[in-house]
């Protein structure tokens, strides 16, 4: 019995000890001015302000545009905007560096087979940033290899004025296979 209290009256020791260790470490750091954050999620920043603003369309206006004629030119597809391309390609080891150089780009559109889903077509609308910036320049060479990889048609529009249905239509059913 004699024994059984002291092993108790040991652990209620080790026990205030740690909650007495743990205030006073929590202390510090505070007066640090280290931020320990709360387990909720915020929605607000600190400043009371909110972090995000929702964005008016998914769409620019030269996209949105596009996509109206693209919908008319194949419309036995399913097609899928603003696809994050890690979505629609996996890398083979998660957070590889194939994965990180994929993970953060997205294919303007993506051309689904409506009965399974299935990607059949990645679509890209080019604007003159493609060929001037080195950084796009850089982030369509990641796309094009992808791609390419899976073997899944990259098909690649220069962004106009006009588009001509037919025209996409031919385009698109020549890339499929």
């Amino acid at each position: 019995m004699e024994l059984a209290i002291k092993v108790l009256l040991a652990s209620l020791a080790i026990w205030l000890g740690a909650i007495i260790l743990t205030a006073v470490l929590y202390l510090f750091l505070r007066r640090r001015g280290i931020h320990i954050p709360s387990r909720q999620t915020r929605t607000e920043s600190d400043s009371g302000k909110c972090d995000y603003d929702a964005r008016r369309r998914l769409l620019t206006p030269a996209e949105f545009a596009f996509f109206d004629v693209l919908k008319e030119a194949v419309p036995d597809f399913d097609i899928f905007p603003k696809v994050r391309v890690a979505d629609v390609i996996s890398a083979r080891q998660r957070f590889s560096g194939a994965f990180l150089s994929i993970s953060q780009k997205h294919f303007d559109w993506v051309l689904c087979d409506k009965a399974t889903s299935r990607p059949l077509a990645f679509i890209e609308l080019d604007d003159s940033s493609h060929f001037s910036s080195p950084d796009r320049i850089k982030s369509d060479r990641v796309k094009n290899g992808a791609a390419r990889q899976v073997d899944v048609p990259l098909i690649r529009f220069r962004c106009a004025q006009n588009y001509e249905v037919s025209s996409i239509k031919q385009t698109i059913y020549r890339a499929l296979p």
